[in-house]
């Protein structure tokens, strides 16, 4: 399961080892998105540290402590803000996330 994966975009769900759909991938979009959008890599955000113990701090309202840059459209940061959702119900779906970048 952890093969090639780097766990520093892998969603909440997957390091927790629960069920993952599609939105996994949606998930790791938003990663590098948001990377882009703060000039900052995802390894600010938590620590990694081993298997069982893989995010510390997630909890509802946890993204507005890592802003991005101050010009980014505010269609950008929603998105981004879905994207990067805990619940991985409330994401977009992959198609959706598709036709909202274009």
């Amino acid at each position: 399961r952890w093969g090639l994966t780097n766990p520093l975009a892998c969603s909440p769900e997957y390091l927790k080892e629960k069920k993952v759909s599609s939105k996994l991938d949606v998930w790791s979009m938003g990663v590098c998105l948001h990377g882009l959008f703060s000039k900052k890599t995802p390894s600010y955000w938590f620590e990694v540290t081993e298997r069982n113990h893989p995010i510390k701090d997630f909890n509802p309202g946890w993204l507005s402590k890592f802003p991005m840059e101050q010009d980014t459209p505010k269609i950008v940061i929603d998105l981004i803000t879905s994207m990067l959702d805990l619940d991985p119900e409330k994401r977009p779906t992959p198609k959706e996330a598709y036709t909202l970048l274009k």
